[in-house]
């Protein structure tokens, strides 16, 4: 939660927050071009403070296997990449190069190309 800066309250309620160890973010005024500071030095003439938003929670789901076939996957404990080339929807597996996974495995230990979990994301 971010309060109005705008007045006395407000600023009262950040710096109290930091002082309970609320992750800090500052920006000069009249931007958003927010980071993180580790002890703020509370300069509210040239800069507004606010407590570091919670990013959005997401939440994946495991791909059907419709949506697991053709997809390009990385593992992410060897760093090998492979595409999944067939699905098995009746067991919930995938066929990666020259084996089956469990789409549940897929969606933790494998990561798409460009870093993604490999499933959908749901937004929570």
């Amino acid at each position: 939660m971010n309060h109005d800066t705008s007045t006395t309250k407000g600023k009262m309620a950040v710096m109290a927050a930091a002082d309970n160890r609320a992750k800090i973010e500052c920006a000069p005024w009249e931007t958003e071009n927010w980071r993180s500071v580790e002890k703020p030095l509370w300069n509210w003439d040239d800069y507004n403070y606010r407590i570091k938003p919670e990013p959005p929670k997401l939440k994946h789901r495991t791909w059907t296997a419709e949506e697991a076939i053709g997809q390009k996957v990385r593992d992410k404990a060897t760093g090998r990449f492979c595409m999944i080339t067939e699905a098995d929807p009746s067991a919930s597996t995938a066929r990666l190069s020259q084996h089956w996974v469990d789409l549940l495995t897929l969606l933790h230990a494998y990561e798409t190309l460009d870093g993604k979990p490999c499933g959908v994301e749901v937004i929570k």
